[in-house]
């Protein structure tokens, strides 16, 4: 029988002794297995990075754009209107109205002493979870990004307001006879619509699984 040994230090006597055992048989690594592995692994990671780093660049210029127009165009009410002045655009329709909102939609804690810092700790943590979450959706999810960054940028829009006036400017006034929407402005609208397009998708992917499950059952019943 082949045998190996494996050398102890006795510590009693302070000398070395040698003991004897089966050999063990032990599998040979094979370096170019690793190396074929790791480098696969590496062509994986870096795409994977690459489309995240893309996402991000879209979210950035998607971002820019809707903070241009919002930003811009609440500067052109704030120097051109005075408070609560009214430009009818569709006459009984729609006007420009300019008011400010210290509150959330419909005006909600605007009369709150801690609205500044909660409306600012809100709109910070939904963005960071906005990009955190935008990582982790899958490739085909191109209208849950979209609807995303439309969020994330609405939320950016406003948050600047309350950080610079401790309200958010308005000014988009759409009303039917004497029944009025409250005002609102661009990223309101960039919310409103994300909001609406991250509904229909998750009604899309509900309708979508109901299928692929009534066809799965369909077909175990086939005989």
């Amino acid at each position: 029988m082949e045998q190996n040994r494996n050398v102890t230090l006795d510590k009693d006597e302070g000398r070395v002794k040698a003991e004897t055992g089966p050999a063990k048989h032990h599998q040979p690594v094979n370096t170019n297995e690793i190396d074929a592995y790791q480098v696969a692994a590496s062509r994986i990671t870096r795409p994977a990075f690459r489309d995240i780093m893309t996402r991000y660049r879209l979210l950035s210029i998607i971002c820019l754009i809707i903070l241009v127009v919002d930003q811009a165009s609440k500067m052109y009410v704030d120097t051109h209107f005075r408070l609560h002045e009214s430009l009818p655009v569709i006459d009984g329709f729609f006007h420009l109205t300019y008011v400010r909102n210290k509150g959330a939609a419909f005006g909600i804690l605007a009369n709150s002493a801690v609205r500044i810092p909660f409306f600012i700790t809100v709109s910070v943590v939904a963005m960071i979870g906005i990009l955190w979450y935008i990582k982790r959706i899958r490739d085909d999810q191109k209208t849950v990004f979209f609807s995303l960054a439309l969020i994330f940028s609405g939320a950016f829009g406003n948050l600047i307001d309350r950080i610079r006036y401790g309200e958010v400017i308005d000014f988009l006034d759409f009303f039917w006879r004497s029944h009025h929407w409250p005002a609102f402005n661009v990223a309101d609208s960039a919310i409103t619509v994300g909001v609406a397009l991250l509904f229909v998708d998750m009604w899309r992917e509900d309708r979508k699984k109901t299928a692929e499950q009534f066809e799965r059952k369909t077909k175990e019943h086939e005989p």
